[in-house]
């Protein structure tokens, strides 16, 4: 009987741990594809990069309402360091977005409700001004 008792709690212990191996490779699988779809929000496209991601969670076996997807795309002053340079050299102005998708779900270990969240985030560029070249500028460009 000791046994017995000894080797159902193995079990038990090998399926909740395998449960939540499970959970874990699913969320990163989640964080790669919330990643992924960084590149396609803009101003006209949250409605549809919810949509998509919301089925792509489905394929991952998440169930997701595009309402617990929550994307932000903000102004942001934030500047890679060659916009910086580029900047500080011919005085050009860039405007770049701060765009973050944050995912909610629920994911069940051993009939356990257990609340998730994935959040990515990403600094993109939408304008560069072009600036004409002058003899100054070129130099500057020119020397290595």
């Amino acid at each position: 009987m000791k046994a017995i008792l000894i080797i159902l709690v193995i079990v038990a212990v090998f399926y909740v741990g395998a449960q939540a191996l499970t959970v874990y490779k699913v969320k990163d699988d989640l964080a790669k594809q919330t990643q992924h779809y960084l590149d396609f929000v803009d101003e006209k496209s949250m409605a549809d990069v919810k949509r998509d991601l919301a089925a792509e969670a489905k394929k991952l076996g998440i169930t997701l309402s595009p309402d617990n997807i929550y994307i932000t795309y903000e102004d942001t002053d934030i500047q890679s360091m060659a916009q910086r340079i580029v900047g500080r050299k011919l005085g050009a102005q860039y405007s770049n977005k701060r765009v973050v998708i944050t995912v909610r779900y629920t994911a069940h270990i051993a009939l356990l409700p257990l609340a998730q969240e994935v959040s990515e985030f990403k600094i993109v560029q939408v304008a560069a001004p072009v600036i004409p070249a002058n003899k100054q500028a070129q130099e500057l460009l020119d020397t290595p």
